[in-house]
């Protein structure tokens, strides 16, 4: 897919997820007002950005959208295109919180230099740092795609202005994300007193990897949220021992990889001996 293909559907997408209304929702009765989120109830995504970023190049940093984009102003020209990327990279790190899956960062014109959303790369707007810039022919070797009509091909620049009449509905394709691996990295113990001597339990450590997505939840025997984490990592978690002495104790810990419009999960029943 050509470097303009694939920043124009990202920015396609970019747009209905943080301006249109969501597939079923139903249109504000005759008389109502419909009121938008303000900044101060976007929680601290944009504070938490800024101070991440602690970058000079930096101007103000601002959550829009309904609370789904946090957009970055910055001093850099048009041309600092690749500097732009760099930024949203280390945004990305960790702006995709609460309602927030997009990131835009704009140079001292208010052009944008560079979008993001979970589980993608930055795209730069002269075509991700390499090959021809946007609005360049395609090249030999560049993937087959069917040309849509004139006046339904989109261009960056004619997303970025796209409105849609109040109640549309648009529908957008799901990003499934991807569990590589949920395991144990370590066996918990249960407390046992053996000759006399009392041997401390141990808890069970779990690690895990998953793609396509920035954020995982974790719950204990059940629904219910233990705790959330980024996309990699492991934790040290309580493994209580509440049978006796030589009976088997588990506990099931179930990993959900929070997806853009679907979700996945895996279960992990995890064993230990009571002494």
């Amino acid at each position: 897919m050509t470097v303009r293909r694939r920043l124009a559907a990202l920015l396609a997408l970019t747009v209905a997820l943080s301006g249109c209304s969501p597939a079923g929702a139903e249109s504000p009765s005759a008389g109502s007002t419909a009121t938008a989120p303000t900044a101060d109830d976007c929680g601290d995504a944009a504070a938490t950005v800024q101070k991440h970023l602690n970058s000079s190049d930096v101007t103000t940093v601002t959550v829009n959208g309904q609370c789904t984009n946090v957009t970055i102003d910055t001093g850099l020209t048009d041309a600092d295109t690749a500097r732009g990327r760099k930024l949203c990279e280390s945004a990305a790190e960790v702006a995709y919180v609460g309602d927030v899956n997009s990131v835009t960062v704009r140079s001292k014109s208010k052009a944008e230099l560079s979008i993001g959303i979970p589980g993608a790369a930055c795209l730069s707007a002269a075509g991700d740092g390499a090959g021809a810039p946007a609005g360049d022919a395609p090249q030999a070797g560049d993937e087959p795609a069917s040309t849509p009509s004139p006046s339904h091909q989109p261009t960056p620049a004619a997303t970025k202005k796209r409105t849609l009449p109040p109640g549309s509905v648009v529908t957008v394709q799901p990003i499934v994300p991807t569990i590589e691996y949920f395991r144990v990295k370590r066996k918990p113990e249960c407390r046992s007193v053996k000759d006399g001597v009392v041997h401390e339990g141990a808890p069970a450590i779990l690690e895990w990897q998953v793609t396509g997505t920035g954020k995982v939840q974790l719950s204990v025997d059940g629904p219910g949220l233990y705790a959330e984490y980024g996309p990699s990592g492991s934790d040290s978690l309580p493994f209580p021992c509440d049978v006796a002495p030589g009976a088997t104790q588990s506990h099931s810990f179930t990993l959900t990889a929070i997806g853009l419009g679907r979700n996945r999960s895996r279960t992990l029943v995890v064993k230990a001996q009571a002494g």
